[in-house]
């Protein structure tokens, strides 16, 4: 209370006292204040520590899912958190994941994307399509083989020409001891109809990459085979018909010069 005067005018002595009074008020206030700010800061400060960790314990939760590859629990949104109480006046809710976030690193890399995805893609087609594999890579060694042996052929009917033309000219009296015009002419039909299957089955398996591939761009190898197979229609099959005798015989020789070209082929082997 503070101290009664009388006549509406202080003393010294009761001036002294108000002002004793009023210090002692206002330090019990500023006491009270302090308190009350003490107590506030001490329940802010209480409740961020709940509040973050319940939130590490919402991530931590979360990555452990994630990492264990579990699906979301039917009813349950992916997209946020169960609501985490953690005392009697204090809920804590995890703020939601994004969507967007989980695939942030997916965006941000569309060029590795597209890059993986094609491989994914090939590698699947790799799977599925084995013979395709085989027509494309694999069947290189075994026509560097058929060609090899053509060109023996070639070179063996090279030689009984030579032989031929000695026996004419009356250069040697020796007979040939190597295989007959018959064989040679037999085997041309044999290699043509290899050549000619190869052909269409590269044309018929691969389709639009037998002349261009995304990878190695024009197939020129391809393209020439192509071409061989229709210059050895024309020896086989126009050139009979269109000359006779010694004509189509010099023509005959001239073309199988041509196809000796065909030895190109074997550079397939190195390549792959």
């Amino acid at each position: 209370m503070p101290p009664k005067y009388s006549g509406g005018k202080f003393s010294e002595v009761q001036w002294t006292e108000f002002q004793s009074w009023m210090q002692t008020q206002l330090d019990q206030k500023f006491r009270e204040q302090e308190a009350k700010i003490k107590e506030v800061f001490d329940g802010l400060n209480s409740r961020s520590w709940q509040l973050g960790d319940a939130r590490l314990h919402a991530i931590s939760e979360m990555s452990a899912r994630h990492s264990m590859g579990a699906d979301t629990e039917p009813g349950i949104s992916s997209t946020s958190l169960p609501t985490l109480r953690l005392d009697d006046s204090i809920d804590v809710v995890a703020e939601p994941v994004s969507p967007h976030s989980e695939h942030s690193d997916i965006k941000h890399t569309p060029h590795v994307t597209r890059i993986l995805g094609k491989e994914v893609v090939r590698e699947k087609l790799k799977a599925n399509q084995p013979f395709k594999a085989f027509v494309k890579k694999g069947l290189d060694f075994y026509m560097a083989l058929v060609v090899l042996a053509n060109l023996v052929c070639i070179i063996a009917m090279t030689e009984w020409t030579v032989h031929q033309t000695d026996l004419a000219l009356g250069l040697t009296d020796a007979e040939w001891a190597g295989a007959s015009l018959e064989t040679f002419e037999l085997l041309e039909y044999v290699f043509f109809g290899i050549y000619l299957l190869d052909v269409l089955l590269r044309m018929g398996t691969l389709r639009r990459e037998w002349y261009f591939d995304q990878m190695e761009g024009i197939m020129y190898l391809n393209i020439f085979d192509g071409v061989l197979v229709l210059i050895n229609v024309f020896e086989l099959v126009a050139l009979p018909a269109m000359l006779s005798g010694g004509a189509e015989q010099q023509h005959a020789t001239t073309i199988r010069v041509i196809k000796l070209v065909r030895i190109v082929r074997t550079l397939r082997i190195f390549k792959t």
